[in-house]
Order: structure tokens, then C-alpha cells, then sequence
């Protein structure tokens, strides 16, 4: 839906029955290119610290790994991490949740910026968050949906003209 995440998301989309509108004339059909993180990253997120278990984790982190979890395992034996996602350059970034400090570049061990988590979930750079923490900016973005899906979705519907529809004539009995 041209949203820098790897999300799916299922809406659903109903019609009263007394509205004379066919939904196959909806198209849903969303086929924008997608966005990468190189194409969104400022590089102004905050530095592992160099004596922390996720450091020791990145660097135990093989290319093409999509979180820490196997490195973990190498390490320790056991599955553990696997929220702690990695993002690459050429890659979608994965689903934003309201907790994302735990998003890191593996090429500079860098975790994702405000700025990168406001523009994966296409929110204006300019939006009041009330207080900018990065733990705001970080819960109110995951936990909303992209404002840019949302548009393109009512974008749709206005496009297939629901808006313009009849009532159906009641039927007498």
C-alpha cells in the first residue's frame, strides 16, 4: 500500500443492506512500489551500548537474519530476542510496534530514530505528538494505523462511489 512496513492488514468493508451499492465495484487493489528503510533512514537513532547482550547479539548477527533470536541461540542455546528485529537497507521495515527500541541496523548497530519511526509509519514530520520522547512518538505510531493507508482506503471508496449511492425502494408486503 507504498507504507514502509511488511504488515498485512485485513479491513473490512460493509455495506447496509438497504444501500443499492455492488462492493465488486470496489477495487482494493493496492500495487505501489514498495518503500525500503535506506529509502527513510537518517542514520540519527541512538548507538547500542558497546557492554550490552544486544551489542554482543549484533555482532554474532549473520546477514539476511531478520532478528536476533539465531544469534541467541549460537550464543547461549536458547531462543530468546526474536523481537529484536533487524533492518536492512534494501528491506521493508518490519510491523511498527508501540514498542520499537528494539529495531537496530545491523551495518552501524543503530537503532531506529523518531524521525525513521514517524516516516515508516507514514505520519507528517510535523505531527503534535504532545511530548516528543521517543517513547511516545514510538507507542502512538504503533498502535495506529498508517494515516497514508487509511487515506488511500477512503480514497477507494469515494473512487467507487459509495458515497453517491440510493436508497433501495422498500418492498411492500
Amino acid at each position: 500500500m507504498g507504507v514502509p512496513q511488511t504488515r498485512h492488514r485485513v479491513f473490512f468493508i460493509a455495506v447496509k443492506n438497504n444501500i443499492d451499492f455492488n462492493l465488486e465495484y470496489l477495487n482494493m487493489g493496492f500495487n505501489y512500489q514498495p518503500i525500503t528503510y535506506g529509502e527513510i533512514r537518517d542514520y540519527k537513532g541512538r548507538k547500542c551500548c558497546e557492554n550490552s547482550k544486544t551489542y554482543l547479539l549484533l555482532n554474532e548477527a549473520k546477514n539476511g537474519e531478520s532478528d536476533l533470536s539465531a544469534a541467541h541461540e549460537r550464543l547461549f542455546g536458547k531462543i530468546s530476542f526474536f523481537q529484536n528485529r533487524i533492518l536492512y537497507n534494501n528491506q521493508i521495515v518490519s510491523t511498527i510496534r508501540a514498542k520499537s527500541n528494539d529495531f537496530w541496523a545491523l551495518d552501524t548497530k543503530i537503532g531506529m530514530s523518531s524521525t525513521e519511526i514517524i516516516s515508516a509509519q507514514t505520519f507528517p514530520q510535523d505531527y503534535d505528538f504532545i511530548t516528543s520522547t521517543y517513547s511516545n512518538v514510538s507507542y502512538i505510531c504503533g498502535m495506529s494505523v498508517p494515516p497514508i493507508m487509511i487515506k488511500r482506503i477512503v480514497t477507494r471508496l469515494i473512487e467507487s462511489g459509495l458515497f453517491d449511492y440510493k436508497l433501495k425502494q422498500r418492498s411492500v408486503n
